[in-house]
């Protein structure tokens, strides 16, 4: 008779037991849900480099003529101006006087809000 009130015991045990565990199983997966797959970042369009400037027409030809245009002055000085003034009166022009064959315009031209005479 003494074995009945022991089997109740472990019986009424084992059925909270049971059911604590359960409880405690719900509330984990509640709050820690399985973790989800890493998505990746959306792919960013190929950038493609910048297209170079294109060379003016006139370098060569200015070139050509500033070398001589005046002799007398260092190299940097004789050069630099020239050219800057010889491609911006050929692109105002449309033309670079080569030899004896004179340009419509040829007389100056504004750089920037600056006066440039034409190399003569």
């Amino acid at each position: 008779m003494a074995m009945k009130p022991v089997l109740v015991f472990f019986a009424c045990a084992l059925l909270v037991a049971t059911q604590i565990s359960s409880l405690v199983e719900a509330t984990e997966t509640e709050e820690n849900p399985p973790a989800k797959a890493p998505t990746h970042a959306p792919k960013k369009p190929y950038v493609y480099p910048p297209k170079k400037a294109p060379v003016h027409d006139y370098v060569p030809i200015c070139e050509e003529y500033c070398k001589k245009h005046d002799k007398k002055k260092p190299i940097y000085n004789k050069i630099r101006p020239c050219m800057k003034a010889c491609t911006a009166c050929g692109k105002k022009c449309e033309c670079v006087p080569v030899g004896p064959n004179k340009c419509n315009n040829w007389d100056f031209v504004i750089i920037h809000g600056t006066r440039f005479d034409c190399p003569v």
